[in-house]
């Protein structure tokens, strides 16, 4: 007999399953760097908060240039998601071509926009600790960037 009683949870740090987030900024050179970031949340609002290694190349472009896009990754670019996730921007300085992928400039921030991806809102860092761990990343929406049309729910 299956056993179909409830299981009580202990606190976590996070609420699963969680979307995969791809964190988009620019490199130095102006070329393109996204990471799957698995510690991100929204806060309330209109405000989203990253937990990061200070190790990873997005958290030093973002600290240079204080600006990130966020999409969500989908199942038709499961594989690109987890090499993000696996590759290091630090270690290849292609991992954005590698990846197949294209890119644009964001409208209003210095940031690019991954044209294959569900986008969600561009960000600028709005406040930034760090400890010997990570940093904390605490940003508020600039701009909502429109879904693309095959994002959309059929019945809006």
């Amino acid at each position: 007999m299956e056993d179909t009683m409830r299981k009580k949870l202990n606190i976590a740090e996070g609420i699963f399953p969680m979307p995969v987030l791809m964190v988009a900024t620019y490199n130095v050179d102006g070329s393109v760097n996204v990471m799957n970031a698995a510690w991100g949340a929204m806060q309330e609002r209109g405000n989203v908060a990253l937990n990061l290694t200070d190790a990873h190349k997005t958290v030093k472009n973002i600290k240079a240039r204080g600006a990130f896009t966020v999409s969500i990754a989908d199942a038709a670019h499961v594989t690109e998601a987890d090499y993000f996730g696996v590759e290091s921007g630090n270690k290849n300085a292609d991992k954005f071509e590698n990846s197949g992928l294209t890119a644009s400039k964001a409208e209003t921030v210095d940031a690019p926009v991954i044209n294959e991806f569900q986008q969600m809102p561009s960000y600028i860092s709005l406040s930034l600790s760090s400890n010997p761990c990570h940093s904390h990343i605490s940003t508020d929406v600039l701009f909502q960037i429109n879904f693309l049309p095959k994002f959309m729910h059929p019945c809006k």
